[in-house]
């Protein structure tokens, strides 16, 4: 996007995304926890014969940091809003 600042590497800002795309990252990382950490208990079942315990637990595991990173996102967000509204109270203020 024409909009957004670049760093010296020329990496994009992760702040200056459009939020429906910060929110689909959010969705894929959840995703990516759950079933990554699903093959992994499948692995373990498959290799160590504890179905389904490793299923279970890797899909829990994955859940728990899955939503933790989405918590997390979810918190900076509400930050970031907070400081703009506080921003444009600011700028009305002065006018």
């Amino acid at each position: 996007m024409a909009d957004e600042r670049e760093d010296q590497g020329g990496r994009v800002d992760p702040r200056d995304r459009q939020p429906w795309m910060r929110l689909g990252g959010v969705g894929l990382e959840l995703a990516a926890a759950v079933g990554g950490f699903s093959l992994l208990g499948y692995w373990i079942d498959r290799h160590y014969g504890s179905s389904p315990w490793g299923l279970l637990v890797g899909a829990l595991l994955g859940f728990v940091g899955g939503f933790y990173n989405l918590v997390k996102a979810a918190l900076v967000a509400s930050r970031e809003a907070r400081e703009l509204d506080q921003e444009s109270r600011e700028e009305r203020r002065k006018r």
